[in-house]
């Protein structure tokens, strides 16, 4: 009997009868002691949809210290102990139409061989054109909880990773148009964000959202996909508000804090610089440029992060300390961004290019093993599913460069670990908490850029 009121309180919620499922689950923590922490965690999510915050806490609270053992009171400690704790909620407990159900849903992983790397490339475009919604975006699988019309830097992100992925695509039916609607609601979307002063509890993706969005505007001026001029204004928007966000020790990062409430920490992320530095380095080719101090500040901030070896930190601290120690396996994925973005100044030269790329090859096995697994930074020296296919793509990139008979010495590595995460629908994911859009993105600009 209180399996079916339980799963009826279940139903209640996603119907979205709150009131009626959170009497329900509040009557079986009494008549059902055994099935009473599930119950509590049901109690507590109805509350916070309710935007009872106080009451759903305290029912956290007595459901961590009453079942300590129970896989719920694990739940309920976890979420009490988030850094971001004091802005989680209200839920949204109802369930999610088919368009966001997409996001989230289980697929095979379907692996190609470089030989059919053309049949990738074509099903990734298929599948970013059959999932653009109609205001011009694309959807991360965060908006299953938070709504599909919800709206934040990410969405932004992913919408500018897949603008610029279909741009190399437009002479396909229907692309052109597509990116059309995507750079339209960028401009929208940057608008507003701009307009909204309200700053980030501790994770900030607006530095990796202004430079996604420079990059496809960029390509689209060169394309002649739009207006260019309303192109350019947006990208002057879009460039004093990136030369903004750079840190006091030089650099460029989106962790801005350990919690929500607190103290700000000052510190630069060497990858999130060197990929700020392309940036620049690509809107300079428009004339559109930042700051000379800008740009020597973030290059002495990445150069600083490098070692005698040529690895990078993950992090530059106030005062000069680099932090986390730097370790061949846990920088390798960052080795051939941060050394790429070094050679426009001359920090970095091909042999070290080289060396970054044979490191990124050495473990990159690994790294991709990753790609699938929600928990980050849990592999092998800290590796994490989050930014596989980025580094993919950076690599890629990377080879720039070298002259094409170079290239062939990495390219395949690198295009049969990017294969190796296709699912059976054609599209790409290393983090699930992203989704789909953005690994496909990703992945199709890394096919891209390794096509011969």
């Amino acid at each position: 009997r209180a399996r079916v009121d339980l799963e009826a309180a279940r139903v209640a919620s996603a119907l979205g009868h709150i009131d009626e499922a959170a009497r329900r689950y509040a009557a079986l923590e009494v008549t059902s002691p055994s099935d009473a922490p599930e119950a509590l965690l049901g109690l507590a999510a109805c509350l916070s949809a309710l935007e009872d915050a106080t009451g759903a806490e305290a029912t956290w609270r007595h459901l961590a210290a009453e079942h300590p053992t129970s896989p719920h009171g694990a739940v309920a400690a976890a979420i009490l102990t988030h850094p971001a704790f004091e802005f989680i909620g209200p839920f949204d407990l109802t369930w999610p139409d088919a368009e966001l159900t997409r996001l989230v849903e289980r697929r095979e992983r379907a692996p190609l061989g470089a030989a059919t790397a053309d049949r990738a490339r074509s099903d990734a475009r298929t599948y970013l054109l059959d999932t653009q919604r109609d205001n011009g975006a694309w959807l991360t699988a965060a908006q299953v909880t938070s709504g599909a019309d919800s709206r934040d830097e990410i969405v932004d992100a992913t919408t500018a990773l897949a603008a610029r992925a279909l741009l190399a695509e437009r002479e396909a039916p229907g692309t052109r148009e597509a990116v059309e609607r995507a750079l339209a609601w960028l401009s929208r979307s940057l608008d507003e964000h701009l307009a909204d002063s309200g700053d980030s509890p501790y994770m900030d993706y607006a530095v990796w959202s202004r430079c996604c969005l420079l990059l496809a505007l960029a390509d689209a001026i060169d394309a002649g996909v739009g207006e260019a001029d309303a192109h350019r204004a947006a990208m002057r928007k879009a460039l004093d508000d990136l030369v903004a966000r750079q840190q006091p020790t030089g650099g460029w990062t989106y962790f801005l804090s350990g919690s929500a409430t607190g103290e700000p920490v000052s510190q630069s992320i060497s990858f999130v610089t060197a990929f700020v530095l392309k940036t620049l380095e690509r809107t300079a080719e428009l004339g559109l440029t930042a700051p000379a101090v800008t740009v020597q500040r973030g290059t002495d901030a990445l150069a600083a992060m490098r070692s005698a070896d040529v690895r990078y930190a993950y992090m530059l601290m106030d005062g000069g300390v680099t932090s986390p120690p730097v370790s061949e396996a846990g920088s390798a994925a960052r080795a051939p961004l941060c050394t790429h973005a070094l050679m426009e100044s001359g920090r970095t030269s091909l042999e070290d290019l080289r060396d970054g790329l044979d490191v990124y090859a050495a473990h990159i096995a690994p790294l991709n093993h990753e790609a699938g697994k929600r928990i980050m930074h849990a592999g092998p020296d800290g590796l994490g599913a989050h930014y596989v296919l980025f580094d993919h793509l950076m690599s890629a990139e990377a080879l720039a460069p070298l002259d094409a008979g170079e290239r062939r010495r990495w390219r395949s590595t690198i295009l049969d670990a990017l294969l190796a995460v296709r699912r059976d629908d054609g599209s790409f994911v290393d983090l699930p908490q992203l989704g789909p859009a953005t690994g496909t993105s990703l992945a199709l600009l890394a096919l891209q850029t390794l096509a011969e």
